[in-house]
């Protein structure tokens, strides 16, 4: 008889597509363990850490025997799996595949190994649809929540890397809500906007694909200071000249544009000045730095523009007009 286990959501164990009453939750916490270590030994007391935290049991090692010994019973009627009680350890007996969680591992890697895009999307909807909701949710200690944690990385990368392939197919219109969704749960997701902004754009809605990247620009520089998204120009250039549907491009298909092939982009460089530590001087947009633009930034002037002149009185105070010089030589002052 087949048997599985699911992990991915309520933990729950079938015996020919019928599910199995593994008992109440403390014994459901004893077995949830063993699967994730399939064909590995597990130890005691990882176990009992695992199933219980630090809220273990007055008699925690009987009990852990005692369960272990009612879940064997449980699976009986499948010979494919069996509980074992190795040296200082258990170990669950059982082919990786009916283990929810390992499948969903093995079919992404197979899906990002593929150079098919077909093959790779279909592989991803194929161990997205695995997912059933929270991973062991009813598991309340702090190795279920570590497992759940990752779990969840893994699955929204899952579904990041599920969304190129299915534009490079054409499914713009029906990604552009599932998009939108996740940029409002994430939105500070350069990659999340950029397939947004190519899911707009090739769905008709240029200026809303536009108006997703002013919106990247401006929360970027509101919490980071940073006015200008170099990995997002590709994106942009596309939602502005979207290719036909079918034979999207998406930019990690080709190098980012380098200095000189083309691409405008503004110059901004900032220097800080000695005297005034809390002022920073910022040249205007497409202007280079000149020679004496650090000069005047240590002597406290205002880059880019040039130094103003010292009023007379300071310049004759100090003999740095040219007058007060002159008259000095031919022993004269200034009237």
């Amino acid at each position: 008889m087949a048997v599985e286990f699911g992990l991915l959501g309520d933990f729950r164990a079938y015996i020919d597509d019928q599910p199995v009453d593994v008992g109440h939750i403390r014994q459901q916490s004893v077995l949830a363990p063993l699967p994730v270590d399939a064909n590995r030994t597990v130890p005691v007391e990882h176990l009992m850490d695992r199933a219980w935290g630090e809220r273990r049991p007055s008699r925690p090692l009987a009990t852990l025997y005692s369960c272990l010994s009612r879940l064997r019973g449980c699976l009986a009627p499948s010979a494919e799996v069996l509980i074992n009680r190795q040296a200082g350890g258990c170990l669950l007996a059982v082919a990786p595949d009916p283990v929810d969680l390992h499948r969903f591992t093995r079919l992404t890697a197979l899906a990002r190994r593929t150079s098919d895009s077909e093959q790779a999307l279909r592989l991803f909807e194929e161990s997205l649809r695995l997912w059933r909701g929270t991973p062991l949710a009813h598991i309340d200690t702090p190795w279920a929540a570590g497992l759940r944690e990752t779990s969840q990385r893994d699955r929204i990368a899952a579904d990041r890397d599920r969304i190129d392939p299915a534009l490079r197919h054409g499914q713009h219109a029906e990604l552009v809500p599932h998009l939108t969704t996740c940029v409002e749960q994430q939105p500070f997701d350069e990659r999340l906007v950029g397939q947004l902004m190519l899911a707009l754009g090739h769905s008709g809605r240029r200026a809303d694909a536009l108006h997703q990247f002013d919106e990247l620009r401006r929360r970027l520089d509101i919490a980071c200071g940073l006015g200008w998204i170099r990995h997002q120009r590709g994106d942009w250039a596309q939602a502005l000249d979207p290719q036909p549907a079918g034979t999207t491009a998406l930019p990690g298909d080709q190098p980012p544009p380098r200095a000189g092939d083309g691409v405008e982009r503004p110059r901004v460089i900032a220097l800080r000045a000695r005297r005034s530590p809390g002022s920073a001087h910022v040249l205007r947009a497409g202007r280079r730095v000149q020679p004496g633009d650090r000069r005047r930034a240590r002597r406290g002037g205002s880059v880019g523009q040039p130094r103003p002149r010292p009023p007379l009185s300071r310049r004759v105070r100090t003999g740095r007009s040219r007058d007060v010089r002159r008259c000095s030589i031919a022993g004269g002052r200034l009237p």
